[in-house]
């Protein structure tokens, strides 16, 4: 992505375009280099913006917040979105990013209510990515019937990982009312002989 950013940033500035002073070209500097992995980078490209006066694009901290995401680091996730808002950018769909390295971090209760913050304050909802790096954050050992009923309130739209879980969750044995039931049944384990 950096390398076809800077092609056409160069063929901009072949055209007459004066790039540097361009938000919008900038802020796609900024994506490009966030999502290519290299965020420190795309950090300092949009602290350089903001120094010279130039207002990043929204596209810039969200791109900053997914390679955050995509991290599983959530403090930088947070900031950036929290950035993109104190700059008067509706952050809504970047909270997806927030939410997704709350999954991969294994933060499951702070990812509800993130959810249902999300889903109150009328932001775009999780998308089936999210979900499955919710998945890989609870790990092998989640009980299915846990999984399914979080799943159900995301209310999300049809997806093979999704279907995976609901038929697992559909095949699992019901759980034994007393999964370790004592072998004695004496309530007093050492009877005095009579």
């Amino acid at each position: 992505r950096t390398h076809q950013v800077r092609t056409l940033l160069g063929k901009m500035e072949q055209s007459g375009v004066d790039v540097a002073s361009s938000p919008a070209a900038q802020s796609a500097r900024v994506a490009a280099e966030a999502l290519d992995g290299q965020h420190r980078k795309a950090a300092k490209t949009l602290r350089q913006m903001q120094a010279t006066g130039l207002a990043p694009a929204p596209l810039a901290y969200e791109a900053l917040a997914r390679a955050a995401a995509q991290r599983g680091d959530v403090a930088a996730a947070r900031q950036w979105v929290n950035l993109m808002e104190s700059m008067g950018h509706e952050p809504g769909p970047a909270w997806g990013h927030v939410l997704e390295a709350l999954a991969r971090g294994g933060f499951l209760d702070e990812a509800r209510v993130l959810y249902a913050r999300m889903k109150l304050e009328g932001w775009l909802a999780p998308r089936p990515e999210h979900f499955r790096a919710y998945l890989r954050g609870i790990g092998p050992g989640a009980e299915l019937r846990s999984v399914l009923a979080d799943l159900d309130a995301m209310e999300l739209p049809p997806d093979a990982a999704i279907d995976a879980v609901r038929l697992a969750a559909a095949l699992a044995p019901n759980p034994s009312p007393n999964p370790n039931p004592d072998p004695n049944p004496n309530p007093n384990p050492n009877p005095k002989p009579g």
